[in-house]
C-alpha cells in the first residue's frame, strides 16, 4: 500500500458515505429559529438521519430551532420538533440547509419509513 492510499480513500469509497438512501421529495416545512419567527421552506431530500431543506433565509450552522411539517404529512404526536442545523450552503436566491432532529419521537425516521414502506 502506498503512503497516498494510507491517508486518502479511493474516489468510489468517498462517494458512498451515507448510511441510508436519501429520498428526493418536496414537502413544505415551517422552521422557527426563534419564538414567534416562522420561515416557510421545503424539504428537498430525506433520510432517517436528517433532511436537506431549502429556505429563502440564511440561518447559522449549529443553530437550534423548531420545525413542523405542514398538514398532510404530520405524524401522531407533537407537531413541533426540535432540530439542529449541521451545514448551510447558498445556492442562487435560496439557502440549502442540513437539518438533524433532536426530538426523541423521531418524526424524520417515521416519515422516511412511511414513504419507503407505505403499506405497513
Amino acid at each position: 500500500m502506498s503512503w497516498w492510499n494510507a491517508f486518502f480513500k479511493k474516489p468510489e469509497q468517498l462517494e458512498n458515505r451515507r448510511n441510508h438512501q436519501r429520498l428526493s421529495l418536496e414537502v413544505p416545512i415551517v422552521v422557527s429559529p426563534k419564538p414567534g419567527q416562522e420561515i416557510l421552506g421545503k424539504v428537498c431530500d430525506l433520510s432517517p438521519d436528517g433532511c436537506r431543506i431549502e429556505l429563502a433565509a440564511n440561518l447559522e450552522k449549529k443553530d437550534r430551532l423548531q420545525f413542523k411539517l405542514l398538514p398532510g404529512l404530520q405524524l401522531p404526536g407533537n407537531p413541533h420538533h426540535d432540530g439542529r442545523l449541521l451545514w448551510s450552503r447558498q445556492q442562487s436566491d435560496q439557502v440549502n440547509l442540513g437539518l438533524c432532529e433532536l426530538t426523541s419521537d423521531g418524526c424524520l425516521p417515521q416519515l422516511y419509513q412511511r414513504l419507503v414502506q407505505p403499506h405497513r
